[in-house]
């Protein structure tokens, strides 16, 4: 506002300022600042005459409302507080005027129930004592927040995916996903992750699920720990074991566990570690093992075991009469199956000489004997029977 005065002559006006750049000659100008704080503006007036008189004024320019409207999660049904953003100056009374859905508010940071979901008008007008304003207008869109929760097994193995239910709810609409695995992998918008661990030892991760409405908003968020055990071995061995029968048989598994459980095909089972079994009857039998890890990870695998009496074809089975181990470190053992008298046992060499020659004359269902001191080759067994039957079988000695 120019109040310069005198009173005869025609006069002019030079305006400048230190936030302006170059002159301007209006008797009133307008200036806009490009920054806040204490300003100088100069007038210098020129009358016709050439005489000249000037002044120097500080303008305290205060900022003007810079609005950037925020709020807290909005979900329906829920309280919901807006922010303006502003900044505004000391000792400086500034006038809201909100409009959030058509409800009113001049608080700072007024809260809302928006009510249902849906997209919504969000105005403010930010006035300041000085009479600077602003004004700002944003759309929201509002959904309803899930309750996020999910299961898992008790038991989860690294090289398996795991099993994971997601027992998220929701009032209305269908919720969004997204997983966190607690190995660097993540999942977005599947209801569970196909997911598997390759830890190579026992480890425990925290997985993290969060839940939105559809449209991305009113976040829940749910962590829960899980132990990812490590799968155990079942490769097992199987040993044709003549000390314990002639159709027994040793099992060793080829890793440590800590629990094992042998099926062997024929009824019976075990939990040894590394059992020993004797089969009844010949035959092909699946047997299988079951280990468990100490963090309960589990393994199967079946074999098939062929059960045979390498003797079933000759006389001397036919008879009644079993003859194992076969070959023999030096001790072999006789069963007398269906209990026939004996006379006579003998064991001889290749060349007819009598090594061993026992007389029974009982009808024992077991005979044993020590050959370990006669060298490794082929030896004849023979059993004469009461009734003056002859049996004969080769045995091979190999220490």
């Amino acid at each position: 506002i120019n109040k310069t005065t005198i009173p005869f002559s025609s006069w002019g006006s030079e305006w400048t300022s230190e936030n302006i750049s170059g002159k301007t000659f209006d008797k009133e100008p307008t200036f806009i600042f490009s920054k806040s704080g204490q300003q100088w503006v100069k007038l210098k007036v020129t009358t016709q005459f050439g005489c000249v008189d000037s002044i120097v004024k500080i303008a305290n320019v205060i900022p003007g409302p810079n609005i950037n409207i925020t709020h807290s999660d909005i979900c329906s049904n829920s309280p919901v507080t807006f922010h303006s953003g502003i900044d505004a100056p000391d000792n400086v009374a500034v006038d809201y005027i909100w409009n959030v859905a058509g409800g009113l508010s001049a608080k700072p940071s007024p809260t809302f129930n928006i009510g249902k979901a849906g997209k919504y008008n969000v105005s403010l007008l930010v006035t300041y004592a000085n009479n600077c304003s602003a004004s700002k207008n944003i759309s929201i869109e509002t959904g309803y927040r899930p309750n996020a929760d999910f299961s898992t097994p008790d038991v989860n193995c690294a090289g398996n995916p795991i099993s994971i239910s997601n027992n998220t709810t929701i009032a209305f609409d269908k919720a969004k996903y997204h997983w966190d695995m607690g190995d660097g992998n993540t999942y977005n918008d599947v209801i569970t992750p196909n997911h598997t661990y390759t830890n190579t030892t026992p480890t425990q991760y925290t997985i993290t699920l969060i839940s939105t409405s559809e449209n991305g908003v009113c976040p829940d968020t749910v962590s829960k720990n899980i132990l990812i055990g490590i799968l155990p071995s079942c490769n097992f061995n199987i040993n044709h074991d003549w000390t314990y029968g002639q159709r027994a048989y040793s099992f060793q598994p080829e890793h440590d566990g800590a629990e094992y459980k042998w099926y062997f095909g024929d009824g019976l089972t075990s939990t040894e570690k590394s059992p020993i079994h004797v089969f009844a009857n010949d035959g092909k039998y699946p047997v299988k093992l079951i280990v468990t890890s100490p963090d309960g990870c589990q393994c199967e695998k079946t074999i098939d075991n062929v059960v045979q009496n390498l003797d079933v074809k000759s006389d001397f089975a036919l008879s009644g009469f079993a003859l194992y181990p076969n070959p023999s470190t030096g001790f072999i053992t006789i069963s007398n199956n269906q209990n026939i008298a004996i006379a006579n046992i003998s064991v001889s060499n290749v060349i007819g000489e009598t090594l061993v020659n026992t007389v029974e004359n009982n009808n024992n269902t077991e005979f044993s004997f020590n050959l370990s001191e006669f060298a490794n080759g082929v030896y004849m067994v023979k059993i004469i029977t009461q009734d003056n039957r002859v049996f004969t079988h080769k045995v091979v000695i190999s220490k």
